[in-house]
């Protein structure tokens, strides 16, 4: 039997997303979830000219940037690419590094979400114990932390959930074979996305 999924249409028209990282500021440290990219992106050594410090710097040290570990940045598209920079003898952070990076290689702007970096730098990234789907809305983002952090948590743990959520989400209305796609691509995903959706509904429709 072919299974339909009530809360899709209203999952589309909200501002929350499965995998666009952090809602608020951008994370400045280093997430051990975010895998290394396929694609690497080093700038051409620079200098700024006066030798200090610049801003942005890490405390690591570099004659060129094969000295510094990639960072592995995800982008606004959710593609990850790697990039490492050196300016005047510093690795530079991630904040400095992964804007241009998701911009070379056309995928947008960089979402605020990073893992790897230079070794010793140490900036720990900020917890989330309702997981990280995020929302371009901080008072959605604010309503699913306040009534359904256990759910959103659940959903983010389980990566049939995330998969079964990018999937699902891209259903039209009604569309009943495209959901069942997603119900025997990813089983073990729809528990967990109609019990976030129905919090969603019941408790931040308004919001969100």
């Amino acid at each position: 039997m072919k299974l339909s999924h009530p809360f899709v249409t209203f999952l589309t028209a909200t501002a929350i997303t499965a995998c666009s990282g952090t809602s608020g500021d951008s994370d400045t440290g280093s997430d051990s979830s975010i895998p290394q990219g396929e694609e690497d992106f080093v700038p051409p050594p620079s200098d700024d000219g006066s030798g200090n410090q610049p801003s942005g710097a890490t405390d690591t040290t570099c004659q060129d940037a094969e000295d510094c570990a990639y960072w592995y940045c995800e982008c606004a598209d959710g593609a990850i690419v790697n990039t490492a920079n050196c300016t005047n003898g510093f690795c530079l952070d991630a904040k400095s590094t992964c804007p241009a990076a998701c911009e070379y290689f056309e995928h947008g702007a960089w979402s605020g979400r990073v893992g790897g970096g230079p070794t010793d730098d140490t900036t720990p990234p900020p917890t989330n114990t309702c997981g990280t789907q995020g929302s371009t809305s901080e008072t959605c983002w604010s309503c699913v932390e306040a009534e359904c952090c256990d759910v959103s948590a659940a959903c983010y743990d389980n990566p049939e959930c995330l998969n079964y959520w990018d999937c699902v989400v891209l259903c039209a209305p009604g569309d009943v074979d495209c959901t069942y796609d997603c119900d025997t691509s990813y089983p073990g995903g729809a528990f967990g996305f109609d019990e976030l959706a129905s919090c969603l509904e019941n408790y931040c429709s308004l919001d969100c």
